[in-house]
Protein backbone atom coordinates (compact mmCIF):
# COMPACT_ATOMS: atom_id res chain seq x y z
CA UNK A 1 0.00 0.00 0.00
CA UNK A 2 2.89 2.34 0.76
CA UNK A 3 4.38 1.49 -2.63
CA UNK A 4 1.10 2.28 -4.39
CA UNK A 5 0.94 5.65 -2.61
CA UNK A 6 4.50 6.42 -3.72
CA UNK A 7 3.68 5.57 -7.35
CA UNK A 8 0.58 7.82 -7.13
CA UNK A 9 2.74 10.62 -5.76
CA UNK A 10 5.19 10.33 -8.65
CA UNK A 11 2.42 10.26 -11.26
CA UNK A 12 0.68 13.25 -9.67
CA UNK A 13 3.92 15.26 -9.66
CA UNK A 14 4.56 14.27 -13.27
CA UNK A 15 1.10 15.51 -14.28
CA UNK A 16 1.67 18.79 -12.46
CA UNK A 17 5.08 19.23 -14.08
CA UNK A 18 3.60 18.58 -17.54
CA UNK A 19 0.79 21.11 -17.07
CA UNK A 20 3.23 23.67 -15.70
CA UNK A 21 5.83 23.29 -18.46
CA UNK A 22 3.23 23.22 -21.27
CA UNK A 23 1.83 26.55 -20.11
CA UNK A 24 5.18 28.21 -19.40
CA UNK A 25 6.83 27.10 -22.66
CA UNK A 26 3.97 26.87 -25.16
CA UNK A 27 0.98 28.53 -23.45
CA UNK A 28 -0.90 25.27 -23.94
CA UNK A 29 -3.69 24.40 -21.55
CA UNK A 30 -3.66 20.73 -20.58
CA UNK A 31 -6.96 19.21 -19.49
CA UNK A 32 -7.57 16.29 -17.15
CA UNK A 33 -8.65 14.25 -20.18
CA UNK A 34 -5.32 14.98 -21.90
CA UNK A 35 -3.43 13.71 -18.85
CA UNK A 36 -5.51 10.53 -18.75
CA UNK A 37 -4.70 9.86 -22.41
CA UNK A 38 -0.99 10.01 -21.57
CA UNK A 39 -1.17 7.16 -19.06
CA UNK A 40 -1.06 4.18 -21.50
CA UNK A 41 2.22 5.44 -22.97
CA UNK A 42 3.65 6.05 -19.49
CA UNK A 43 2.76 2.50 -18.45
CA UNK A 44 4.81 1.13 -21.36
CA UNK A 45 7.77 3.27 -20.34
CA UNK A 46 7.33 2.59 -16.61
CA UNK A 47 5.94 -0.92 -15.99
CA UNK A 48 5.72 -0.27 -12.23
CA UNK A 49 2.66 1.92 -12.90
CA UNK A 50 0.74 -1.31 -13.56
CA UNK A 51 0.99 -2.03 -9.84
CA UNK A 52 -1.74 0.58 -9.27
CA UNK A 53 -5.35 0.20 -10.42
CA UNK A 54 -6.07 2.18 -13.61
CA UNK A 55 -9.04 4.05 -12.05
CA UNK A 56 -6.81 5.35 -9.25
CA UNK A 57 -4.22 6.71 -11.70
CA UNK A 58 -6.93 8.35 -13.81
CA UNK A 59 -8.45 9.94 -10.70
CA UNK A 60 -5.13 11.71 -10.02
CA UNK A 61 -5.74 13.96 -13.03
CA UNK A 62 -9.16 14.91 -11.63
CA UNK A 63 -7.62 15.74 -8.26
CA UNK A 64 -5.05 17.94 -9.97
CA UNK A 65 -7.81 19.59 -12.01
CA UNK A 66 -9.67 20.35 -8.77
CA UNK A 67 -6.50 21.91 -7.31
CA UNK A 68 -6.15 24.21 -10.32
CA UNK A 69 -9.83 25.19 -10.20
CA UNK A 70 -9.33 26.22 -6.58
CA UNK A 71 -6.20 28.14 -7.59
CA UNK A 72 -8.05 30.14 -10.27
CA UNK A 73 -11.06 30.70 -8.00
CA UNK A 74 -8.80 32.23 -5.33
CA UNK A 75 -7.22 34.51 -7.93
CA UNK A 76 -10.67 35.67 -9.01
CA UNK A 77 -11.63 36.41 -5.40
CA UNK A 78 -8.40 38.30 -4.79
CA UNK A 79 -7.21 35.82 -2.15
CA UNK A 80 -3.70 34.42 -1.90
CA UNK A 81 -3.63 32.06 -4.92
CA UNK A 82 -1.64 29.10 -3.58
CA UNK A 83 -0.40 27.45 -6.77
CA UNK A 84 -0.77 23.62 -6.69
CA UNK A 85 2.29 22.11 -5.05
CA UNK A 86 4.48 19.16 -5.84
CA UNK A 87 4.07 16.43 -3.23
CA UNK A 88 7.21 15.48 -1.31
CA UNK A 89 7.98 11.93 -0.22
CA UNK A 90 5.49 10.87 2.43
CA UNK A 91 3.19 13.81 1.63
CA UNK A 92 0.76 11.89 -0.57
CA UNK A 93 -1.63 10.05 1.70
CA UNK A 94 -4.69 8.80 -0.17
CA UNK A 95 -5.85 6.71 -3.12
CA UNK A 96 -9.34 7.25 -4.54
CA UNK A 97 -11.18 4.35 -6.16
CA UNK A 98 -14.00 6.14 -8.06
CA UNK A 99 -16.05 3.00 -8.75
CA UNK A 100 -16.95 1.00 -5.66
CA UNK A 101 -17.15 -2.68 -6.47
CA UNK A 102 -14.87 -2.37 -9.51
CA UNK A 103 -11.84 -3.86 -7.81
CA UNK A 104 -12.17 -2.39 -4.32
CA UNK A 105 -14.92 -3.94 -2.20
CA UNK A 106 -15.74 -5.58 1.13
CA UNK A 107 -15.41 -9.34 0.88
CA UNK A 108 -15.99 -11.68 3.85
CA UNK A 109 -15.21 -8.92 6.40
CA UNK A 110 -12.02 -8.11 4.52
CA UNK A 111 -11.19 -5.24 2.20
CA UNK A 112 -10.14 -6.29 -1.28
CA UNK A 113 -7.72 -3.74 -2.75
CA UNK A 114 -6.77 -4.17 -6.43
CA UNK A 115 -3.18 -5.33 -7.00
CA UNK A 116 -2.86 -6.14 -3.25
CA UNK A 117 -5.56 -8.59 -2.24
CA UNK A 118 -7.52 -9.03 0.99
CA UNK A 119 -6.68 -6.76 3.93
CA UNK A 120 -7.94 -7.20 7.50
CA UNK A 121 -10.14 -4.32 8.64
CA UNK A 122 -12.08 -3.18 11.69
CA UNK A 123 -15.49 -2.77 10.08
CA UNK A 124 -16.97 -0.52 12.76
CA UNK A 125 -20.31 0.26 11.12
CA UNK A 126 -22.21 -0.97 8.06
CA UNK A 127 -22.75 1.15 4.96
CA UNK A 128 -26.07 2.92 4.48
CA UNK A 129 -27.36 3.66 1.01
CA UNK A 130 -25.61 2.79 -2.24
CA UNK A 131 -21.76 2.75 -2.05
CA UNK A 132 -20.24 4.89 -4.81
CA UNK A 133 -16.53 5.49 -4.13
CA UNK A 134 -13.84 4.24 -1.77
CA UNK A 135 -10.84 6.20 -0.47
CA UNK A 136 -7.89 4.55 1.26
CA UNK A 137 -6.02 7.05 3.43
CA UNK A 138 -2.89 6.82 5.55
CA UNK A 139 -2.69 8.84 8.78
CA UNK A 140 0.57 8.42 10.65
CA UNK A 141 1.02 4.62 10.55
CA UNK A 142 -2.71 3.87 10.45
CA UNK A 143 -4.83 3.18 7.38
CA UNK A 144 -8.48 4.14 6.92
CA UNK A 145 -11.18 3.37 4.38
CA UNK A 146 -13.86 5.96 3.64
CA UNK A 147 -16.85 4.83 1.61
CA UNK A 148 -19.03 7.52 0.02
CA UNK A 149 -22.65 6.41 -0.32
CA UNK A 150 -25.68 7.79 -2.11
CA UNK A 151 -28.99 8.05 -0.28
CA UNK A 152 -31.09 10.10 2.13
CA UNK A 153 -29.28 9.98 5.48
CA UNK A 154 -31.11 12.80 7.24
CA UNK A 155 -32.06 12.27 10.86
CA UNK A 156 -34.62 15.01 11.39
CA UNK A 157 -34.77 16.42 14.92
CA UNK A 158 -37.88 17.96 16.53
CA UNK A 159 -38.29 21.72 16.12
CA UNK A 160 -37.55 23.92 19.14
CA UNK A 161 -38.80 27.25 17.71
CA UNK A 162 -35.55 28.82 18.97
CA UNK A 163 -32.81 30.72 17.12
CA UNK A 164 -29.24 31.48 18.13
CA UNK A 165 -26.60 34.07 17.28
CA UNK A 166 -23.11 32.58 17.55
CA UNK A 167 -19.95 34.63 17.93
CA UNK A 168 -16.75 32.67 17.28
CA UNK A 169 -13.67 33.73 19.20
CA UNK A 170 -10.27 32.80 20.57
CA UNK A 171 -10.60 33.60 24.27
CA UNK A 172 -13.87 31.64 24.26
CA UNK A 173 -14.45 29.19 21.44
CA UNK A 174 -17.94 30.59 20.89
CA UNK A 175 -20.57 32.68 22.66
CA UNK A 176 -24.34 32.68 22.14
CA UNK A 177 -26.68 35.66 22.26
CA UNK A 178 -28.16 34.09 25.42
CA UNK A 179 -24.81 34.55 27.19
CA UNK A 180 -23.65 30.93 27.03
CA UNK A 181 -19.87 30.73 26.65
CA UNK A 182 -18.05 27.63 25.42
CA UNK A 183 -14.43 27.55 26.61
CA UNK A 184 -11.62 27.27 24.07
CA UNK A 185 -10.00 23.84 24.66
CA UNK A 186 -6.67 24.99 23.13
CA UNK A 187 -5.72 21.48 22.07
CA UNK A 188 -2.53 22.50 20.26
CA UNK A 189 -1.30 24.58 23.20
CA UNK A 190 -1.75 21.56 25.49
CA UNK A 191 0.60 19.43 23.36
CA UNK A 192 2.88 22.18 22.01
CA UNK A 193 5.75 21.32 24.38
CA UNK A 194 5.51 17.62 23.48
CA UNK A 195 5.61 18.50 19.76
CA UNK A 196 8.67 20.72 20.23
CA UNK A 197 10.48 18.09 22.25
CA UNK A 198 9.86 15.38 19.63
CA UNK A 199 10.88 17.72 16.82
CA UNK A 200 14.18 18.58 18.53
CA UNK A 201 14.93 14.87 18.86
CA UNK A 202 13.79 14.36 15.24
CA UNK A 203 11.28 11.72 16.25
CA UNK A 204 8.96 12.36 13.33
CA UNK A 205 6.80 9.32 14.02
CA UNK A 206 6.07 10.68 17.49
CA UNK A 207 5.31 14.13 16.01
CA UNK A 208 2.76 12.60 13.63
CA UNK A 209 1.10 10.71 16.47
CA UNK A 210 0.82 13.87 18.58
CA UNK A 211 -0.70 15.83 15.71
CA UNK A 212 -3.12 12.99 15.05
CA UNK A 213 -4.16 13.04 18.71
CA UNK A 214 -4.70 16.82 18.52
CA UNK A 215 -6.88 16.49 15.41
CA UNK A 216 -8.92 13.66 16.94
CA UNK A 217 -9.58 15.59 20.15
CA UNK A 218 -10.49 18.72 18.18
CA UNK A 219 -12.92 16.85 15.91
CA UNK A 220 -14.53 15.09 18.88
CA UNK A 221 -15.09 18.44 20.61
CA UNK A 222 -16.47 20.08 17.46
CA UNK A 223 -18.84 17.25 16.59
CA UNK A 224 -20.27 17.14 20.13
CA UNK A 225 -20.75 20.92 20.21
CA UNK A 226 -22.36 20.97 16.74
CA UNK A 227 -24.73 18.16 17.77
CA UNK A 228 -25.79 20.09 20.86
CA UNK A 229 -26.39 23.32 18.93
CA UNK A 230 -28.56 21.73 16.22
CA UNK A 231 -30.48 19.90 18.94
CA UNK A 232 -31.22 23.15 20.83
CA UNK A 233 -31.86 25.58 17.94
CA UNK A 234 -33.72 25.59 14.63
CA UNK A 235 -31.69 28.48 13.18
CA UNK A 236 -28.06 29.27 13.97
CA UNK A 237 -26.64 32.58 12.74
CA UNK A 238 -22.86 32.86 12.32
CA UNK A 239 -20.51 35.43 10.82
CA UNK A 240 -19.36 34.89 7.23
CA UNK A 241 -15.68 35.24 8.15
CA UNK A 242 -12.79 35.55 5.70
CA UNK A 243 -10.64 33.07 7.60
CA UNK A 244 -7.83 33.01 5.01
CA UNK A 245 -7.36 36.76 5.40
CA UNK A 246 -7.39 36.50 9.19
CA UNK A 247 -4.67 33.84 9.09
CA UNK A 248 -2.29 36.36 7.49
CA UNK A 249 -2.18 38.28 10.78
CA UNK A 250 0.83 36.89 12.63
CA UNK A 251 -0.29 37.92 16.10
CA UNK A 252 -3.35 35.66 16.00
CA UNK A 253 -2.78 33.12 13.20
CA UNK A 254 -1.67 30.33 15.55
CA UNK A 255 -4.69 30.79 17.81
CA UNK A 256 -7.08 30.87 14.84
CA UNK A 257 -5.52 27.72 13.41
CA UNK A 258 -5.91 26.00 16.79
CA UNK A 259 -9.64 26.78 17.12
CA UNK A 260 -10.14 25.64 13.49
CA UNK A 261 -13.26 27.68 12.76
CA UNK A 262 -13.55 26.45 9.17
CA UNK A 263 -13.65 22.82 10.27
CA UNK A 264 -16.25 23.58 12.93
CA UNK A 265 -18.49 25.56 10.55
CA UNK A 266 -18.34 22.76 7.99
CA UNK A 267 -19.38 20.25 10.65
CA UNK A 268 -22.11 22.57 11.95
CA UNK A 269 -23.60 23.08 8.47
CA UNK A 270 -23.50 19.35 7.76
CA UNK A 271 -25.13 18.48 11.08
CA UNK A 272 -27.80 21.16 10.67
CA UNK A 273 -28.74 19.98 7.19
CA UNK A 274 -28.85 16.39 8.42
CA UNK A 275 -31.16 17.39 11.29
CA UNK A 276 -33.46 19.59 9.19
CA UNK A 277 -32.13 22.75 10.83
CA UNK A 278 -30.52 25.86 9.30
CA UNK A 279 -27.14 27.62 9.53
CA UNK A 280 -27.22 31.18 8.16
CA UNK A 281 -24.03 33.16 7.47
CA UNK A 282 -24.36 36.92 7.95
CA UNK A 283 -22.25 39.94 7.06
CA UNK A 284 -19.75 40.41 9.93
CA UNK A 285 -19.44 44.20 9.41
CA UNK A 286 -20.04 46.22 12.61
CA UNK A 287 -21.15 43.23 14.69
CA UNK A 288 -18.42 43.77 17.30
CA UNK A 289 -18.49 47.58 17.13
CA UNK A 290 -22.22 48.22 17.52
CA UNK A 291 -24.40 48.51 20.60
CA UNK A 292 -26.93 45.68 20.60
CA UNK A 293 -29.42 47.90 22.45
CA UNK A 294 -29.47 51.21 20.56
CA UNK A 295 -27.57 50.17 17.37
CA UNK A 296 -25.01 52.98 17.74
CA UNK A 297 -21.53 52.29 16.37
CA UNK A 298 -18.82 52.54 19.04
CA UNK A 299 -15.12 52.08 18.36
CA UNK A 300 -13.55 49.65 20.83
CA UNK A 301 -10.23 47.84 21.02
CA UNK A 302 -10.09 44.09 20.40
CA UNK A 303 -8.27 43.75 23.74
CA UNK A 304 -11.27 45.07 25.68
CA UNK A 305 -13.48 42.31 27.06
CA UNK A 306 -16.34 44.66 28.01
CA UNK A 307 -18.34 46.66 25.46
CA UNK A 308 -19.64 50.04 26.62
CA UNK A 309 -21.89 52.12 24.38
CA UNK A 310 -20.85 55.77 23.99
CA UNK A 311 -24.46 56.77 23.35
CA UNK A 312 -26.81 54.96 25.74
CA UNK A 313 -24.22 53.71 28.24
CA UNK A 314 -25.19 50.06 27.77
CA UNK A 315 -22.44 47.75 29.04
CA UNK A 316 -22.03 44.06 28.26
CA UNK A 317 -19.51 41.32 27.68
CA UNK A 318 -17.98 42.04 24.27
CA UNK A 319 -18.69 38.58 22.84
CA UNK A 320 -22.29 38.46 24.09
CA UNK A 321 -22.94 41.89 22.58
CA UNK A 322 -21.52 40.68 19.24
CA UNK A 323 -23.60 37.49 19.36
CA UNK A 324 -26.76 39.57 19.91
CA UNK A 325 -25.89 41.69 16.88
CA UNK A 326 -25.29 38.56 14.79
CA UNK A 327 -28.70 37.32 15.88
CA UNK A 328 -30.30 40.65 14.91
CA UNK A 329 -28.63 40.71 11.51
CA UNK A 330 -29.60 37.11 10.87
CA UNK A 331 -33.28 37.57 11.71
CA UNK A 332 -33.40 40.88 9.83
CA UNK A 333 -31.73 39.26 6.83
CA UNK A 334 -34.46 36.63 6.53
CA UNK A 335 -36.91 39.39 5.59
CA UNK A 336 -34.62 42.15 4.34
CA UNK A 337 -30.97 43.20 4.35
CA UNK A 338 -28.36 41.11 6.15
CA UNK A 339 -26.07 44.08 6.69
CA UNK A 340 -25.93 45.69 10.14
CA UNK A 341 -24.74 48.91 8.45
CA UNK A 342 -28.37 49.50 7.36
CA UNK A 343 -29.39 49.58 11.02
CA UNK A 344 -26.44 51.47 12.56
CA UNK A 345 -27.23 55.03 13.67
Amino acid sequence: MDKQLEICRQVYNGMLEHRKSEWENKKNQVSAFDLINMLPKQKKERPELNQVHADVLQNLSLRLEKAFKGFFARIKKGDKPGYPRFKGRGRFRSMVFPKWGAGIRIQHDRLRIPKIGLVKIIYHRPCEGMPKTGTVTKHSNDWYLTISCEGDFRNLLPKTEKSCGLDLGVRSFCTTNEGIKIDNPRFFEQDQKAVGKAQRKKKWGVVRKIYKRIVNKRHDFQFKLANQLVKDYDQIFVEDLNINKMLTKRWCSKQISDVSWRSFLNILEYKAENAGKQVVKVNPAYTSQTCSECKTATTTSLKEEVFTCCSCGFSSDRDINAAKNIMTVGLYGLVGSNNLEDQVT
